[in-house]
């Protein structure tokens, strides 16, 4: 008898210490039965949007306000906007509490319809519209209210945006050339009696500027390497740092027209011995070796910082990719016998958000309407989709030949300046474009 006494009294100990430690546990002591805290707030991944789990929402239980008749006094919202189109209609939240609490009541609208449900583990609901969440606490004799705001980007961040610009003059037009230095696009146009120079950082308002000891010339093939601007004529070599003040040189040799930049080093066509020859224009130093292709007429070439740091002039001729770091050495690169280099001419290349990108120029004799990209320096080429296409996205662009494209790197905008159509008419259109990006890499 008296063993079972101690048999039943060990019984009763064990499980007042089992309620202890389980009332330890929920934190369900009387000085917490009261408490309405929600202390975290997240999504659970699913297969539609994995990466919904890593949005990351902020709480405060400690605020006043009033949203469509229901005073609150807690808000949660995610700090950065999700992704443009994540669909919210079903998804998994999970809610968590410092205090265990009675229940938390849910009120959502579906099909502008308000519903309320007991919120549980693995629920799903609509939080495309504000969602209500009502915490009562353990005794059941408190209650605050929480307002869940989910915000979304309400724009595509893979569209491109095109707008309509202004075309500075009102001549007429014999060529034209522009580029992006100093932090404003140059765009110089050739008229029946002069050469001028307007300037701007959105192509909106523009300024003419004076310029001294430049004469009436083509500026068509014009290069500026970045620090120095670059134009032939007559034999006569133009140089210039600011883009205004110019200096002349006559030239030994015979040269025709500029065509190429690497890092300072300037390219042009001089003839030797009867043969068009391509040049260090400065050095008037004949090229030992380079691709014929440069020689064609209506090449395209951009130069850029590549992430090594070194320079690369990329050209595109005769239906290939030639490229160089120091105008001496070439490579070919390879190209795709289904996606590869298209024949065109006076096409307008540039490279923007780790792409290679074509517009405009002739094909088989018939102005191209296709906005071409490389995401691999040019082996293997595209057609952009309906996100980046400026011809489908803005059919009031005409396509043209012999357009300057220069891009600001800062601000991460893309401007098409001037063209001509088949017939060698001037267009006198300015577009400015940009990605919906939010962050853009360093190297472009």
């Amino acid at each position: 008898m008296k063993m079972k006494n101690n048999h039943s009294f060990l019984v009763l100990l064990l499980s007042v210490a089992v309620f202890f430690l389980a009332s330890c546990n929920e934190n369900t002591s009387d000085e917490n039965l009261d408490k309405t805290i929600i202390s975290g707030f997240y999504f659970a991944e699913n297969d539609s949007f994995p990466s919904i789990g890593n949005t990351v929402f902020y709480v405060n239980s400690d605020t006043s306000f009033s949203y469509q008749g229901r005073e609150y006094t807690g808000i949660i919202k995610n700090r950065d906007s999700m992704l443009y189109s994540t669909y919210l209609d079903t998804v998994s939240p999970v809610i968590l509490v410092t205090y265990s609490v009675s229940y938390i009541k849910m009120i959502y609208s579906q099909k502008e319809e308000e519903l309320t449900k007991i919120y549980s583990d693995n629920d799903t609901l609509s939080f495309t519209h504000p969602v209500t969440l009502e915490v009562t606490s353990k005794d059941q004799k408190h209650t605050q209210r929480y307002l869940v705001q989910t915000n979304v980007h309400q724009i595509d961040h893979e569209l491109y945006v095109w707008n309509g610009k202004n075309y500075p003059s009102q001549q007429d037009v014999v060529s034209e050339r522009a580029f992006f230095f100093d932090g404003k696009i140059y765009f110089y146009i050739e008229t029946p009696s002069s050469v001028e120079l307007y300037t701007s950082t959105d192509a909106e308002n523009w300024t003419e500027e004076i310029m001294n000891g430049l004469p009436l010339l083509d500026v068509e093939t014009m290069i500026c390497t970045g620090k120095k601007f670059y134009v032939i004529s007559e034999n006569v070599l133009y140089t210039s740092v600011d883009g205004k003040n110019w200096e002349s040189k006559s030239l030994s040799n015979t040269f025709t027209k500029m065509l190429f930049h690497v890092d300072d080093k300037a390219f042009a066509v001089m003839q030797k011995e009867g043969n068009s020859v391509v040049a260090d224009v400065e050095n008037e130093a004949v090229l030992q070796s380079y691709p014929e292709a440069l020689l064609s007429e209506g090449i395209s070439y951009i130069s850029r910082a590549m992430p090594s740091g070194k320079t690369q002039c990329t050209v595109i001729g005769n239906g290939e990719v030639f490229a160089t770091e120091d105008g001496e050495h070439w490579i070919t690169l390879p190209s795709s016998s289904i996606r590869k280099t298209p024949q065109r001419t006076y096409a307008a290349a540039f490279f923007y958000d780790h792409f290679l990108f074509l517009f405009g120029g002739l094909e088989n004799g018939k102005m191209s309407q296709k906005l071409i990209s490389s995401s691999d320096y040019g082996m293997t080429w595209d057609e952009t989709d309906e996100k980046t296409n400026i011809f489908s996205l803005n059919p009031n662009l005409k396509p043209s030949q012999k357009s300057s494209i220069v891009v600001d790197d800062v601000n991460h905008d893309i401007y098409i300046l001037g063209g001509q159509n088949t017939d060698g008419e001037f267009l006198k259109e300015v577009w400015k474009g940009k990605k919906n990006e939010t962050f853009f890499d360093n190297y472009k």
